[in-house]
């Protein structure tokens, strides 16, 4: 219904404020003509300037705001107005949102505040590491590979682990 949408911070307790677009739409379905109210805003977990905690974003032009992001969330949160004076504080979005969006934000912060695999190594696995570009690799079991011992114990487990197998066959 509206032009154009509007900025609504939703506030949380123990969290920074969260800015999220809203507008009103008007659905229609067999049951006849409704009121919606959308609430929207993105977070980029790749964002730097995030450092490791959740900030939900609502620019007004997401497309050149996030450009060439590889991934976003996008959170929204929908439900029917009551009637067409009902505001934005008074829907029941806010309310959910307010119970909802710490729990969301907690999970999150999980998944993207995990050590990464470097911090899991030793300080010298992870320094031959990042010199090679990779995990490190064990120069020991790489020669047996290269000269067929591993291929040869790998036949002879299997062997083993058929041979039980066939004696109890009649």
């Amino acid at each position: 219904r509206a032009t154009e949408n509007s900025l609504y911070p939703m506030t949380f307790q123990d969290q920074p404020p969260a800015p999220f677009l809203t507008n009103t739409f008007l659905k229609e379905d067999v049951t006849g003509q409704h009121l919606v109210r959308v609430f929207w805003s993105w977070y980029n977990a790749e964002n730097k300037e995030n450092k490791g905690k959740v900030e939900w974003e609502a620019p007004h032009n997401a497309r050149w705001h996030f450009g060439n992001t590889r991934a976003l969330f996008k959170m929204y949160f929908t439900s029917m107005m009551r009637d067409a004076n009902e505001t934005a504080e008074q829907s029941a979005c806010v309310r959910f949102a307010r119970e909802f969006l710490p729990v969301v934000n907690k999970a999150l912060e999980e998944v993207y505040n995990e050590p990464s695999a470097g911090k899991e190594m030793n300080n010298a696995d992870a320094d031959v590491a990042t010199k090679a570009g990779g995990p490190k690799i064990d120069t020991a079991k790489a020669a047996k590979e290269s000269s067929g011992e591993v291929a040869t114990s790998d036949k002879a487990k299997q062997a083993e682990s058929k041979s039980p197998d066939k004696a109890a066959r009649p």
